[in-house]
C-alpha cells in the first residue's frame, strides 16, 4: 500500500512528458503553439485595475492594497482551449512602459514580452494545479469540472532589471491531446 501512495506522489509531482518542453520554455508558447496547431487566437477574459489579491499577496508576495492589473485570458487553437494565462502587472511598471502595455487588450503577451529588449524572464517555476489549489479557481469559465491535476508554471519578468510582472499559466487538457495528436 506504502508504494502505491508514493507511486501516486511521484505521478502528481511529475508533468507529462510531452508537456514538460511546454512548461521549461523560455520564449513565447504563443508561437511554440502557432508553430504546432498552425494557429492561435486569444480571447480576453478580463482586464481590469483591481487592488492585490490574495493570490498575489500569498504567491508572489506583493504588498496588500496595492494597485495592479489583472489581465486573464485563454489560448485557444482548433477551436480548443490550451492555456489559462493570468498577468499580474503593478502600476509602477505599467506606468513604466505604458505605451507598450496598452496594447495587452489585444496582444498576448509573449508578443509583447518577447521582443522587447529591456524585459527578461528572471524567474520559471513549473508545478502542478490541483482541484483545491488557488489556481484552480481562475479555471471556473472553462474548466472547473477537471478534477485531475494540471500543471502549470508561473514567471517572473524584470523590465529594465527593476520593474516586474508575473505570468501564471495554467496548461489545459487539450493543449497536451494537441500536441500528442501532432507528435511524429
Amino acid at each position: 500500500m506504502k508504494h502505491g501512495i508514493q507511486h501516486l506522489i511521484l505521478m502528481i509531482n511529475k508533468p507529462p512528458e510531452k508537456l514538460t518542453p511546454w512548461l521549461e520554455h523560455q520564449g513565447s508558447i504563443t508561437d511554440k503553439l502557432k508553430a504546432l496547431a498552425g494557429e492561435a487566437r486569444l480571447q480576453l477574459l478580463k482586464h481590469r485595475w483591481e487592488l492585490t489579491d490574495t493570490w498575489d499577496q500569498n504567491t508572489l508576495r506583493l504588498k496588500p492594497k496595492k494597485s495592479v492589473l489583472h489581465r486573464e485570458i485563454l489560448m485557444w487553437a482548433h477551436n480548443e482551449p490550451c492555456w489559462f494565462a493570468r498577468t499580474v502587472l503593478p502600476k509602477t511598471t505599467y506606468l513604466t512602459e505604458e505605451t507598450l502595455f496598452s496594447r495587452l487588450e489585444t496582444t498576448p503577451l509573449g508578443e509583447l514580452i518577447h521582443h522587447h529588449p529591456g524585459i527578461k524572464r528572471t524567474y520559471i517555476r513549473p508545478y502542478p494545479i490541483l482541484p483545491n489549489s488557488m489556481e484552480h479557481t481562475y479555471l471556473t469559465h472553462t474548466l472547473a469540472h477537471v478534477s485531475t491535476p494540471l500543471w502549470g508554471r508561473c514567471s517572473t519578468f524584470t523590465l529594465h532589471n527593476q520593474h516586474e510582472l508575473y505570468l501564471l499559466e495554467i496548461f489545459l487538457p487539450k493543449l497536451l491531446k494537441l500536441i500528442r495528436d501532432n507528435s511524429t
